[in-house]
């Protein structure tokens, strides 16, 4: 007799998931994760380590601070680009008959 067996499938639940907003309000604050697990221990009978909160934040795409806000809508209106100077090529050195280089950059130049 053949069965038909299902794939097994883990189920990915943390223990930190019933207090998700409040972890992600404390990183938008910029609580380190060690102060976070700290709190969990102290309100909410939660023992984990500050890894363990890290790996949560980083699973669910918790940052820190100004980070985890939305970032700001793009600007409507387009800015010209900055114009750049040419520069002229000035040359260094010239060659004489004998083929040996000669500095031009200590003789004076008009311009």
């Amino acid at each position: 007799m053949q069965e038909n067996f299902q794939p097994y499938q883990a189920i990915n639940k943390s223990r930190l998931e019933p207090w998700r907003n409040q972890i992600a309000q404390m990183r938008g604050l910029n609580w380190p994760y060690l102060k976070i697990a700290q709190w969990l221990a102290q309100n909410t009978e939660v023992s984990v380590s500050f890894q363990a909160v890290q790996q949560f934040c980083k699973v669910r795409g918790i940052l820190k601070g100004e980070q985890s806000k939305p970032p700001p809508p793009a600007r409507t209106t387009s800015v010209p680009p900055r114009r750049m100077r040419k520069k002229s090529a000035t040359k260094l050195f010239e060659y004489n008959e004998s083929d040996q280089p000669i500095d031009l950059s200590n003789l004076k130049r008009e311009k």
